[in-house]
C-alpha cells in the first residue's frame, strides 16, 4: 500500500509503514513505521522514519521531519529543519525554514521566508514574504503578522500583531 518513484524514494527498511507516497530522488528514503505521508519533490521528507500524516511538496520540504506528524510543507525547504514538530503548515519556498523545537506545534508561515528564524515557537501566523523573518536563534510564540515584512526583527517577542505591509518591523521583544 505504498507507491515510491524514483532513485532511493522509501529506500528504509520499512516495517509496516502504510499508506504513504513518495515521488522523486531521495523522498521519505528513510521511512520505516510511517503512515499515510505524502512526499513529492527530491529530497522531499527525506528523514521521514515514524512520522505520520505529513505531505511534503518540493526539493526538501519537510527534509528532516523524522517522526513528527500532521505537518504541510509546501515549497523548495519549506519545514526542512523539524525534526519532531506537529501541526505545522509551511506554504512558500524556505518558509518555517529553521523550526526545530521538540514538539514544537501549531505555526503558520505563508510566503517566502515567512517565521524563517523561528526555532522553537508555538502558535504563531506569518502571512506574506518575511513576514516575523526573525534572527538567526531566537524564537518567539503567540504572535501574528500579516504583510510583506511585518514583524521583520522579532526575536522572543510574544503575543504581538501587525498587520500591513512592514507593520511591527522593528518590533524585536515585547
Amino acid at each position: 500500500q505504498n507507491v515510491a518513484i524514483g532513485g532511493d524514494a522509501m529506500a528504509g527498511a520499512m516495517n509496516d509503514a502504510d499508506n504513504n507516497v513518495a515521488v522523486g530522488y531521495l523522498a521519505m528514503q528513510a521511512l520505516t513505521t510511517g503512515d499515510s505521508n505524502v512526499a513529492v519533490g527530491s529530497g522531499a521528507g527525506e528523514d521521514i522514519t515514524t512520522g505520520s500524516n505529513n505531505a511534503a511538496v518540493g526539493y526538501r520540504a519537510g527534509y528532516a521531519l523524522v517522526d513528527g506528524a500532521n505537518n504541510a510543507a509546501i515549497g523548495h525547504e519549506a519545514l526542512s529543519s523539524a525534526v519532531d514538530d506537529s501541526g505545522n503548515t509551511a506554504v512558500g519556498a524556505q518558509s518555517l525554514y529553521a523550526l526545530n523545537g521538540s514538539g514544537t506545534t501549531a505555526n503558520t508561515g505563508i510566503g517566502m521566508e515567512a517565521g524563517f528564524y523561528n526555532a522553537t515557537g508555538t502558535n504563531n501566523t506569518a502571512v506574506g514574504y518575511n513576514a516575523m523573518k526573525g534572527a538567526s536563534g531566537q524564537s518567539n510564540s503567540g504572535n501574528t503578522a500579516v504583510g510583506m515584512n511585518a514583524l521583520l526583527a522579532i526575536t522572543d517577542g510574544s503575543d504581538n500583531v501587525a498587520i500591513g505591509r512592514i507593520s511591527g518591523d522593528s518590533i524585536t521583544t515585547g
